[in-house]
């Protein structure tokens, strides 16, 4: 074994091209474990990959999925929800099987697997454990809510965590939910292994880009980014702006973007969707917003992890209204650095606050500037790594 670990990712989501926000905090991770070990990452390939273009201080290589070059259930609105299509989904296996025979193998060298997503790095990284090659699985909530509603979807989910040596969710939400997979008796081994850990972020890249308060208050701008699915709530947001002297801004795409546009110019909004934003783009929109707004609902049972654009907009000092959903709470303290609401007319209420309160508006703003320093890459990095790197001492058996 070398002196120095060397990790594969595995992961569903990787950015394909200069500037692409796809998977961005995965690169972003795998990067900052390269000062500390070698670095390969295995990703789908996609049609909008650029071959050129190679992120600095990792290796990556791309796999094809059973769409060929497309990217096949992976990029786009993401896993979950492209998998809500029977064709997509009845082709999945081929994908999952592509994924592990790539990963097989570029695992050959690897002394730690670092899966992001349940399915399928997950999955892949718990059949490619061994004696001497580790697993360390990311838990982010959209892959894991997935497969906790498939039939034998919550026994797989309990083989892949025990098949995991060290697990990593992204706020104790989820860690709870993955808890109750468990029987009473089995539940105090996996606490142990189960870690609490939100995804960093670059603080300088959003922090450059953040104007002064009195100025963004003036904009009068309202700001919301993400996947345009119906989890993420962004009808609640058009029409909570109903009325609101105000201009709304709505980064990102999916299938519900062209229902979003119609009803806005229905309703007289003066709305602008910009599409999907790179990372120095979605900093300049934010640095702007006189207040961001994440306003996902509950859909089946499915909740919001720890989103990252949660800690891009504290970087950038917006005001932050966010729905109380999932883990969200986790990261947004009601009061101090945002505003957490239940309902749309909550929703409505906070947007008036904030937008005609500018002391309030401030204040809220400060809070979420000082706290992101907090998850800075730099500072978090090295929470994430094992307590060692060393080869595990089980003879290969599963973690109890």
């Amino acid at each position: 074994m070398s002196a120095l670990p060397e990790f594969l990712f595995l992961t569903s989501s990787f950015p394909r091209f200069e500037g692409d926000y796809a998977g961005i905090f995965v690169a972003e991770m795998a990067e900052a474990y390269a000062f500390h070990g070698t670095v390969s990452v295995l990703a789908p390939m996609d049609a909008r990959v650029n071959p050129v273009w190679l992120p600095k201080e990792v290796s990556v290589s791309r796999f094809k999925s059973f769409a060929g070059s497309k990217g096949g259930p992976f990029y786009g609105p993401g896993g979950p929800e492209n998998l809500e299509s029977p064709a997509i989904r009845f082709r999945a296996p081929l994908a999952l099987a592509s994924m592990l025979r790539a990963a097989r193998q570029k695992a050959a060298h690897a002394s730690w697997l670092v899966s992001h997503w349940m399915v399928p790095a997950g999955l892949c990284g718990a059949l490619l454990r061994h004696s001497r090659r580790c697993h360390q699985l990311i838990v982010h909530g959209g892959g894991f809510y997935f497969l906790r509603k498939q039939p034998g979807g919550q026994r797989l989910a309990r083989w892949i965590l025990r098949r995991s040596d060290d697990v990593i969710a992204v706020s104790p939400h989820l860690k709870d939910e993955l808890l109750r997979l468990f029987h009473v008796e089995h539940r105090r081994a996996m606490d142990r292994k189960i870690r609490v850990i939100p995804m960093g972020l670059p603080v300088k890249r959003y922090a450059a880009h953040r104007e002064e308060a009195s100025v963004r208050q003036k904009r009068r701008r309202i700001f919301a980014a993400g996947r345009m699915t119906p989890i993420k709530g962004f009808d609640r947001l058009v029409e909570a702006a109903v009325g609101l002297d105000a201009s709304l801004v709505i980064a990102g795409d999916g299938p519900e973007r062209m229902r979003l546009e119609t009803r806005c110019r229905t309703l007289g909004l003066r709305a602008v969707f910009p599409g999907v934003l790179s990372p120095e783009g979605m900093a300049e929109e934010l640095g702007k917003a006189s207040v961001f707004v994440l306003p996902s609902r509950n859909l089946n049972g499915r909740t919001e992890g720890a989103p990252r654009v949660l800690l891009e907009a504290m970087a950038s000092g917006a005001p932050i209204l966010a729905a109380d959903s999932g883990g969200v709470s986790s990261l947004i303290r009601h009061g101090k650095n945002g505003i957490l609401f239940e309902d749309d007319d909550a929703l409505r209420s906070a947007l008036n606050q904030i937008l005609n309160d500018a002391p309030s508006a401030e204040r809220l703003s400060e809070t979420a500037a000082r706290r992101a320093v907090d998850f800075d890459w730099t500072r978090r990095i090295g929470d994430f790594f094992p307590k060692t790197f060393s080869v595990r001492s089980d003879g290969g058996k599963e973690p109890a």
